[in-house]
């Protein structure tokens, strides 16, 4: 591999356990806080499945192989579903597909290493083609439901246009494989051009960026059950403490105005799974509790 930063690139050794070297958000980016929170949760799914392989693992090749297969694909699964959780945006779809095409192909290549037969190896093959269209799949329904709850909205408070969400992430370096890759895509590239619909530049992208990612975190905690009222903006901001929105604005306009307190505390929220944040405006009494 060369030395450009991407930040899906796969780490050295190919035993690494995680195909994602680090987390690629800066530490003042909230989604920094989306992607650790969902690597734990992979990190303690891959401990089960790799506790369940040493539990039934046969101790004959040929008895193996079918294991190992179901086992290489828990795995793409895994991590895959630890990645569609920061797709939220049209612009990632494109490096979304190039990673999952990029990591099933890495996989792929791990399995040809214990020479298994060609048709144990085809099998898996189309297994993975399947997987990897499930998750593309997947961060399509993101998107979609991102852009449906950003509309609703626009319409009901007169916001013009739709946010997007923007990544520095770009797909690890493409490698050659068994599956054929999508054409490469930078994702720097296409959030730096302005966009046709909107003809937003970069800058201004960027400002709607937090904006974006506030619209799905609340989607998310409204699709909590036993919620007597909806959560909406307010109801960050009060969870702070505080009792105007006036720095909630200047934190979600990336206005020079927002403290580093504001950074921590408002991007601390948003870092939290949407069911403790529900649970959390209940019990200071921000929303009603069901009796």
């Amino acid at each position: 591999m060369d030395d450009t930063p991407d930040l899906l690139r796969l780490p050295p050794g190919i035993d690494s356990p995680d195909p994602v070297d680090g987390n690629p958000f800066p530490d003042g980016d909230v989604r920094h806080g989306f992607w650790d929170r969902a690597t734990h949760e992979a990190e303690e799914e891959m401990c089960r499945l790799n506790d369940a392989l040493a539990r039934a693992r046969p101790n004959t090749p040929q008895e193996a192989l079918p294991l190992d297969m179901a086992y290489f694909l828990g795995k793409y699964d895994v991590w895959a579903r630890r990645g569609v959780r920061v797709v939220l945006a049209e612009v990632m779809i494109a490096p979304w597909d190039q990673w999952l095409a990029n990591y099933a192909n890495e996989t792929l290549k791990t399995f040809k290493k214990l020479s298994p037969p060609d048709a144990a190896l085809e099998k898996l093959r189309d297994a993975l083609i399947g997987r990897r269209e499930y998750w593309k799949a997947e961060g399509r329904r993101n998107v979609t439901f991102q852009l449906a709850h950003q509309a609703q909205l626009a319409a009901s408070k007169s916001e013009v246009g739709v946010s997007k969400a923007t990544a520095q992430w770009k797909p690890f370096q493409e490698t050659q494989g068994e599956l054929r890759n999508p054409a490469p895509t930078s994702l720097e590239t296409a959030s730096a051009q302005p966009s046709p619909a909107s003809g937003a530049s970069a800058d201004s992208v960027r400002d709607t960026d937090r904006r974006a990612l506030v619209d799905a975190f609340l989607l998310q905690c409204n699709r909590e059950p036993d919620l007597d009222e909806k959560v909406i903006r307010r109801h960050i901001w009060r969870a702070v403490g505080h009792k105007h929105p006036r720095q909630f604005q200047h934190w979600q306009a990336q206005d020079s105005r927002a403290t580093e307190s504001d950074y921590q505390n408002f991007g601390r929220i948003l870092s939290m799974n949407p069911a403790d944040f529900v649970t959390l405006l209940k019990r200071i009494g921000l929303i009603l509790t069901k009796p």
